[in-house]
């Protein structure tokens, strides 16, 4: 009996030695990251560093234009208020199907490390419905009442592609804000999700978070000229005017329409809620007057700087999960404030702006550090790599560093392994950040540079 229990503990022993290694490859990073000063962490810092922080990037009237070059031309970006009232399935039914088979095909787990079983998968599939998708769909629309998470298929539940990687679900699309309109493409099989179509992205939501309404409702509301936009990483919406009964929050970038403003405290809202047949009705709502802006801020690199760096050590949400924010997110956000309606994911947002370079496979680091160095504007810059996309800041003692929302960097820990460091946050890094790791640092692995400025039609 002995023997059997000591064979048993050493086994024990081991498995949790096995298990201790695969954890011991992920450590946290640190709270100021190398090459990063505190100083550094403050928008003051890159504002006193700027040659002209105060002038003016982007007139109003060159970001309408600006926007109607996304929506028009580049078509990542949709005008919900003028959407048609019928319109063909196919882009529906592309995103439809396209989905459906990389779901059906792709290896996934679930939240206990499970391999997914095609049984389950069908399930979900079928709850598409794709079948009874017409070929002319009539569109319907409403208003996002409730913070909603955006499905790439009609189920909350979560799959991600390695086991414990509960940080990125796969069926997560994107994250709509209170007060965000919307069109309706289609319904469900069991009737409990919505086809949404939003201003930068498509995706099921549930329907208990849309109140419909009629189109000439759009026109209504969107025929009131004042509004306040989010200056702050999230504001909260209250019943009252004493802002005491909390109805939900709203994140940088929301905008809503004033109904009073007299108030020195808060600002009194049209805020859309959904009545017992699921129509909209608009209630009074309260937003602290600390929380917004009467109107877009001026595109300056003095408030890309302050918006940037209002969402500084903010944690990391992929596709919106949570109410945070992604890479492409946080830029978009940040942008938001400004009255640029930017597109949803960062390879449609390196397309927008002045391409100032692109790099291929060839391109040695030399070239991309003196292209930074020389010829790359702060503030109003953004540098793309495959799957993740930051804001640039600057260059100190002709190190280039950047902002961005990121979830890890790797360090190479010998004998050809890397040690993954988890920042899970927004973040001031210096672009060698990750260098010497298989994936290489930021510098290595930068594809583009954009600039945001009146010179945007390429």
């Amino acid at each position: 009996m002995k023997i059997i229990t000591l064979i048993f503990i050493i086994l024990t022993i081991n498995i949790r030695i096995v298990h201790a290694d695969e954890i011991a490859k992920y450590y946290s990073a640190p709270t100021t990251l190398p090459n990063v000063t505190t100083e550094m962490k403050t928008p003051g810092f890159w504002i006193g560093r700027h040659p002209a922080p105060d002038d003016i990037i982007l007139s109003r009237k060159k970001i309408e234009n600006l926007n109607l070059y996304i929506q028009d031309q580049l078509k990542s970006t949709t005008d919900i208020i003028n959407f048609p009232s019928e319109v063909s399935n196919s882009e529906a039914y592309d995103f439809l199907n396209r989905k459906n088979i990389g779901f059906s095909t792709d290896k996934l787990f679930d939240n206990n490390g499970r391999i997914v079983e095609a049984n389950l998968k069908r399930l979900i599939i079928d709850n598409a419905n794709l079948k009874t998708l017409p070929a002319k769909i009539k569109t319907q629309f409403g208003f996002i009442i409730h913070n909603a998470d955006q499905r790439i298929l009609p189920s909350d539940k979560s799959f991600f592609l390695r086991p414990g990687d509960v940080d990125f679900d796969e069926l997560q699309e994107n994250a709509l804000d209170i007060g965000m309109p919307v069109v309706i493409l289609h319904n469900s099989l069991d009737g409990k999700w919505y086809l949404v179509l939003g201003p930068s992205s498509m995706g099921w939501i549930k329907a208990d978070n849309i109140a419909l309404c009629e189109k000439s409702d759009f026109k209504t509301l969107y025929q009131e000229r004042r509004f306040i936009i989010v200056v702050r990483s999230k504001a909260d919406i209250y019943l009252d005017e004493n802002l005491t009964k909390f109805y939900g929050f709203i994140r940088m970038g929301t905008r809503f329409f004033v109904k009073n403003s007299d108030s020195t405290k808060t600002v009194n809202i049209f805020l859309p809620t959904r009545n017992d047949k699921g129509w909209l009705e608009l209630v009074p709502g309260y937003i602290s007057r600390s929380m917004i802006n009467d109107d877009y801020l001026d595109m300056t690199a003095r408030n890309i700087y302050l918006q940037a760096f209002e969402m500084l050590n903010t944690p990391y949400g992929w596709g919106g999960i949570n109410g945070e924010q992604d890479c492409s997110q946080f830029i978009q956000e940040i942008f938001s404030t400004m009255g640029i309606n930017l597109p949803r994911n960062s390879a449609d947002q390196a397309k927008v702006g002045k391409l100032l370079i692109h790099f291929d496979g060839s391109d040695k680091n030399d070239k991309k550090l003196n292209f930074i160095l020389n010829d790359t504007s702060p503030a109003n810059s953004i540098l793309y790599m495959k799957g993740h996309i930051i804001l640039f800041l600057g260059v100190v003692n002709s190190i280039p560093y950047a902002i961005h929302d990121t979830w890890a960097y790797r360090e190479p820990a010998g004998r050809g392994e890397d040690v993954i460091r988890l920042i899970n946050r927004v973040a001031v890094t210096d672009l060698s950040i990750g260098e010497g790791s298989a994936k290489g640092s930021l510098l290595d692995r930068i594809l583009s540079i954009q600039i945001l400025n009146d010179h945007y039609e390429n």
